[in-house]
């Protein structure tokens, strides 16, 4: 055999493997990133393939939105204070911009309501368009050259699959959409012992924060303003977050407090302009903040908040007052500088 024809037929045996490979991961297709099929069922787990094959073919007229803050949302319960059909496409560490691309996937959906976390950490991001998983955005886009990365990737096809079939001879449902993406568990430790370990007692001057309001506008220009815009027949429910008296503590030793309270005065004056956006605030619900026993640490929750917060947005408790809002902000700003922290 000469050489020409010897690298053909490599070649042509190459392409063949590859396309059977290919073929493997269209069929099967352990995320559903082409197609929900009739009777399969399926181990939601890694969000970041996951989000992207609910978004484009699950049943759906309601998503929740957002990072960590947003994740032990029970869909059941907003289904049932909503009269709605809801799936969870949050994501741990979310950015601002992480929650556009998710939602951009929603387009041919024609979504309903969209209620997603309006939280601080999700603009602490350098770049406007920062995304925490880069080697993952060709899920994201509607680029069909780059799917390349999920047909031929090799974990898919010796293990993710391997663990799908298995998963589907043993009969086993879908994981429920309440469990999807929850992180609170009894395994949890939670309580003033557990959060004080984040506290961080002494001023420091060494970070530098001259870029955070600027990041602030971008993200809410680029990002939240630019989802409201496109998407004008979408009702957006905005939660600001409950985390707790350590963090804003935490911020004004460290220097940024002030940052903080700009976001959110920035954020709320300007998608409050949008008729289709409700902001709800429980930054400012002080039972919730205060009581120690509900944190895990500076910030995150036990799931029962986010009963407590979806229960209040329901009813349109906390619903934000444009005339009343800076009074508001302008009353907790004194309340974190004031609070003393009882170690």
């Amino acid at each position: 055999m000469n050489s020409k024809r010897y690298v053909i037929s490599v070649l042509s045996i190459t392409a063949i493997i590859l396309t059977i490979f290919g073929s493997l991961i269209v069929n099967i297709d352990p995320f559903m990133y082409y197609k929900k099929q009739e009777g399969v069922h399926y181990y939601y787990d890694e969000t970041w393939f996951f989000n992207p094959g609910l978004a484009k073919n699950a049943n759906y007229d309601t998503v929740l939105l957002g990072n960590s803050m947003m994740q032990n949302t029970r869909a059941s319960q907003v289904d049932e204070l909503f009269d709605a059909t809801t799936i969870k496409l949050t994501s741990s560490g979310a950015s601002a911009h992480d929650v556009y691309d998710t939602f951009k996937l929603t387009k041919e959906k024609n979504v309903k309501t969209a209620i997603t976390i309006l939280d601080v950490n999700s603009s602490f991001t350098l770049d406007k368009e920062f995304n925490r998983v880069e080697d993952k955005m060709y899920l994201m886009d509607t680029n069909k050259f780059n799917d390349v990365n999920y047909l031929l990737n090799k974990n898919f096809l010796f293990e993710r699959i391997q663990r799908h079939l298995k998963f589907n001879q043993k009969k086993y449902l879908s994981t429920p959409m309440d469990k999807y993406q929850k992180w609170d568990s009894e395994k949890i430790k939670y309580g003033k012992e557990e959060v004080m370990k984040f506290y961080i007692s002494k001023k420091s001057d060494k970070y530098d924060f001259n870029n955070l309001k600027k990041m602030f506008d971008e993200n809410v220009e680029f990002n939240f303003k630019k989802m409201i815009e496109e998407n004008p027949n979408t009702q957006f429910k905005f939660i600001i977050p409950p985390r707790g008296i350590i963090f804003y503590k935490n911020a004004e030793n460290m220097g940024y407090l002030d940052e903080i309270m700009y976001f959110y005065d920035m954020a709320i004056s300007e998608l409050s302009k949008f008729d289709n956006v409700e902001i709800y605030n429980f930054m400012n619900d002080i039972d919730i903040i205060t009581n120690l026993d509900l944190y895990k640490d500076a910030g995150h929750y036990k799931s029962s908040v986010n009963d407590y917060m979806i229960e209040n947005v329901s009813q349109n408790k906390h619903l934000i007052e444009k005339e009343n809002y800076k009074k508001d902000l302008s009353v907790f700003y004194d309340f974190v500088k004031k609070y003393k922290i009882e170690k």
